[in-house]
């Protein structure tokens, strides 16, 4: 399986690359031209360290500054940043989703890095390495000077599914309860329809904002960041919707792809596509179609299996393989700017119950 040997080229990762590190700012026509190239070499899968990643997080306000490392002319490592600098207090956060990217367990120089482009600023540095959680990763992280962040973004565990077999075959790794929703819902009837690189923003915003409705929850997202998350990722965006036989939207799903690697982006389903089981369906029919785009494993976008268990027995339900991550690890040259992050993203798990 691809996490198995993912986790075996953590193994042999455990010596720095020889030499100084160096820290390159790609440029921004270069970064276009390459950069996916380059974020695709590497073992592990990273789609929030895609140039459209950036280029999405760029509308609220985050600045992507992708940095390629190396030693002795040999590129060992790539990050991605997000930045929002307060100028004023002369402050940089820096935020790096399922990132960096290394092929060597040289966290040390990452940090030094990356913080040295802000010489002279308070620096706060929080990544979320994309492989598995070692040991070896986890000793060479506190090694390194990072620490765990006591208050996270993101769950820490993920649910891969592989589409390398047949439909039959990967039905059949369906748990049972998963396998008769689907079929009940393909028994409805109804129409699914994919759009691709758009669509309509105001039914997909309509539907989610029924389904918090319903269930209760803060809104994650609206309209515009719809809008943003279509422009962003253009053809590489790919939504599943199903209609009643009326007419009615009743589920969407929505994702985006880098090279063979597909991430969950959008799902929402109405309170009658609950009753009729049309999440299930525009799921099954959304790896159906990226598989035939040439994706070959696909991200769930996370779980929690504590605090929104229905989603996660829902994710695992699919028959995938459960991922641990080492989590979010921060440094910070300031005991202020380390507080007042984590007071921010406690309220923001607050805010999403």
């Amino acid at each position: 399986m691809l996490w198995r040997a993912a986790e075996r080229l953590d193994e042999e990762a455990g010596v720095p690359p020889p030499g100084k590190a160096e820290v390159t700012v790609m440029p921004v026509p270069e970064a276009v031209l390459r950069w996916n190239e380059l974020v695709a070499s590497f073992p592990h899968l990273a789609f929030e360290q895609g140039y459209s990643w950036g280029v999405y997080r760029h509308a609220f306000g985050w600045q992507p500054l992708r940095c390629i490392f190396s030693s002795s002319d040999r590129v060992w490592g790539l990050s991605q940043c997000l930045v929002k600098e307060i100028k004023p207090c002369r402050a940089a956060v820096i935020w790096v989703p399922s990132g960096p990217l290394l092929k060597s367990n040289d966290w040390q120089a990452v940090r030094e890095g990356v913080a040295g482009l802000f010489e002279g600023w308070r620096v706060y540095l929080r990544i979320d390495p994309p492989g598995p959680g070692s040991r070896l990763v986890v000793q060479e992280l506190t090694r390194s000077g990072w620490r765990p962040a006591p208050c996270r973004l993101n769950s820490r565990q993920t649910i891969i599914v592989s589409l390398e077999d047949e439909e039959e075959t990967r039905r059949g790794r369906l748990s049972g309860n998963w396998r008769h929703n689907l079929t009940r819902g393909e028994r409805r009837g109804g129409r699914v329809v994919c759009w691709r690189g758009g669509g309509s923003v105001e039914i997909l915003a309509e539907l989610y904002g029924q389904m918090v409705a319903f269930k209760g929850i803060a809104p994650m997202m609206n309209e515009q960041s719809l809008r943003h998350m279509m422009r962003a990722f253009g053809s590489r965006f790919m939504v599943m919707v199903a209609h009643d036989p009326a007419g009615h939207v009743l589920a969407a799903r929505g994702a985006g792809w880098l090279g063979t690697h597909g991430h969950d982006l959008f799902a929402a389903t109405s309170e009658e596509g609950r009753k009729t089981y049309a999440s299930y369906v525009t799921l099954w029919k959304l790896l159906e179609t990226l598989r035939e785009e040439g994706v070959r494993t696909y991200d769930l976008g996370g779980v929690d299996p504590e605090r929104v268990p229905g989603v996660f027995n829902f994710k695992r339900g699919i028959g995938g393989t459960s991922v641990q991550r080492s989590g979010e690890w921060e440094w910070s040259n300031s005991r202020m700017l380390s507080w007042a992050v984590n007071a921010w993203v406690r309220a923001q798990a607050f805010a999403r119950g």
